[in-house]
């Protein structure tokens, strides 16, 4: 599971095991937490968790060069084929953008 680094240590393998709605209470060992946190206190942190939604991603050329992330699921099982024209909406985030001039 790809989560970045702002999920607490070990919670990310717990979150792999739910169902969607779930609520789940995890209890971690504090040294979890990383940070160089030693503790010989043996004490726990809790999480109480619910799985509300998720958005799957797709690795299209199953190399890591080409994802999908299914931001609303669409409805009808057609497809476009090579030789349909389509005709869609491009959203570029102004982070991503970059202006090329020669």
């Amino acid at each position: 599971m790809g989560f970045t680094r702002q999920v607490y240590a070990g919670l990310d393998h717990g979150i792999i095991t739910m169902k969607k709605r779930e609520v789940a209470l995890f209890i971690l060992p504090v040294e979890f937490g990383g940070g160089g946190i030693s503790d010989k206190s043996n004490s726990v942190v809790l999480f109480e968790v619910e799985l509300v939604s998720w958005i799957t991603v797709v690795d299209i050329y199953e190399d890591g060069g080409v994802l999908k992330k299914i931001m609303e699921k669409g409805s009808g099982n057609e497809r476009p084929t090579d030789l349909d024209e389509v005709l869609g909406i491009l959203v570029v985030p102004m982070h991503m953008f970059f202006l090329f001039i020669s």
